[in-house]
């Protein structure tokens, strides 16, 4: 089964993608003002040559962070000065959301999205087909499509999931891209900055969009607002495909399908192999690493079963967690037949599940395996972490809203004092818990900081 599960009543917006009955990947966002395809008219502050880039006000807390090459013409200049001044007005789009005390990425090169269509600037109004699209046929098809329907003075990308879709569903897309690109136009012309001109797709539709690709047989919400939006953005999705979860029963959509499960080995450093081996996982600012490790003294078929069972998990957990960067593995010894086996594994998994670009290297002489994936956002373990503390996991909230859940609905009681370990109550303090827990739950609930309490552990009392 290839499923979709959100959990997104809250401001932390949550989504499990489910594919072959296991759960591949995990997209996490804050929500708020400053998601990743927004667009405003910013007011360039700053203009650094030495880093050719820029910092650009959009009016959020954090100037947002633009490059040289993230500039229309950027690489035909030599300097981010000939490009643009200080107290100029730009149109950027985010390319990547707020993290920690890090401001937005931003991009010049703005793009609108749609369920099978991308409009993009361009000048030379250029029509290109997602290379993911292989049958001859269906790039006719659509390419004949694409120039019969495009007269806007931008570019076109006709996506992959284009290709499920029939001639009238493209259609429909393309009118409503062809609205939305008419009113950003209109917007830069008359918009004084800091402004908003455009918001990206909501959190759910985009996740559907990005995912749909591959099929998808079911999507679980919380929110009804968010299966209604994802109904009416998405051509190729049905009512009979959605199901509603209401919060009023108890119930959290991440324990369902092993979401949970999921989310919580994203922050572990080991995960257990179900040949009794494992692998440790370590996140640095230069690489990610991966050890692995067999459960007793192993040889000849044992290490390679180890190391096959290995291969594949390491592929999931880089998925799934978001590493990125240059990434190595130290497996069992492995002659050259093995080490040609384990790059074909994870190549496979890294083809079929994942939606970033990758490099596989192989093995380097010192027996180490080395790769290195696109980096998009942060990892799970970044999110989940404190960056004072980042060894230490902060993520309870899952048995926390199933308590808060429980003494809803089978007692009486709604003003609570919510008790964590320090890391814990940073992260609710900083996500607005409190609010959240009153709107969704109808509690008072105060948050307690104890320095006493381990890691992960909470306890609730009544007040």
């Amino acid at each position: 089964m290839n499923a979709i599960i959100f959990n997104t009543i809250g401001r932390l917006k949550r989504a499990a993608v489910i594919f072959d009955d296991t759960v591949y990947r995990l997209e996490i966002s804050e929500g708020g003002d400053g998601g990743i395809g927004d667009i405003y008219m910013g007011r360039v502050e700053k203009v650094i040559d030495s880093m050719q880039a820029a910092f650009v006000d959009i009016g959020l807390d954090k100037n947002g962070y633009l490059q040289k090459d993230e500039i229309k013409g950027g690489y035909d200049k030599v300097k981010i000065s000939d490009l643009i001044k200080s107290g100029d007005e730009i149109a950027v789009q985010i390319k990547k959301e707020t993290v920690g005390s890090k401001g937005p990425k931003l991009t010049g090169k703005l793009s609108v999205q749609g369920d099978g269509l991308v409009f993009y600037d361009d000048d030379n109004n250029r029509i290109a087909v997602s290379n993911k699209v292989e049958n001859p046929k269906s790039i006719r098809r659509l390419k004949e499509l694409a120039y019969e329907m495009h007269k806007k003075s931008c570019g076109m990308i006709i996506r992959t999931h284009a290709e499920k879709l029939s001639d009238e569903a493209i259609k429909k897309d393309y009118r409503n891209l062809e609205a939305k690109w008419e009113d950003l136009c209109a917007q830069k012309a008359y918009s004084i900055a800091p402004k908003r001109i455009y918001r990206g797709a909501d959190f759910a539709v985009e996740k559907v969009i990005n995912n749909s690709y591959r099929g998808i047989d079911k999507i679980v919400f919380d929110c009804a607002d968010d299966m209604e939006s994802v109904l009416a953005s998405c051509a190729g999705i049905s009512g009979e495909m959605c199901e509603l979860r209401n919060i009023s029963e108890g119930w959290n959509t991440f324990s369902l399908y092993s979401a949970g499960k999921a989310l919580e080995e994203s922050v572990k450093k080991k995960i257990w192999l179900s040949s009794g081996g494992n692998i440790i996982i370590e996140e640095t600012e230069a690489l990610s690493s991966i050890d692995v490790n067999s459960a007793k003294s192993a040889t000849g078929g044992v290490v390679s079963t180890t190391n096959r069972e290995a291969a594949a998990e390491a592929s999931r957990q880089i998925i799934l967690r978001n590493l990125s960067g240059m990434i190595l593995i130290d497996f069992l010894d492995a002659d050259k037949r093995a080490q040609k086996e384990i790059c074909e594994i994870m190549k496979g998994i890294f083809e079929k599940y994942d939606n970033r670009k990758f490099d596989i290297y192989g093995f380097t002489k010192a027996g180490l395996f080395e790769m290195s994936r696109e980096k998009k956002g942060v990892s799970s373990r970044r999110f989940h972490m404190r960056e004072c503390e980042f060894a230490k996991p902060v993520y309870t909230m899952g048995r926390i809203e199933k308590e808060l859940a429980r003494i809803k609905f089978q007692t009486s009681m709604d003003k609570l004092e919510l008790c964590t370990d320090l890391a814990t109550g940073a992260w609710l303090e900083k996500t607005g818990y409190e609010a959240v827990a009153g709107e969704r739950y109808g509690q008072i609930v105060k948050i307690i900081k104890d320095k006493e309490m381990k890691p992960g552990e909470f306890e609730i009392i009544y007040l």
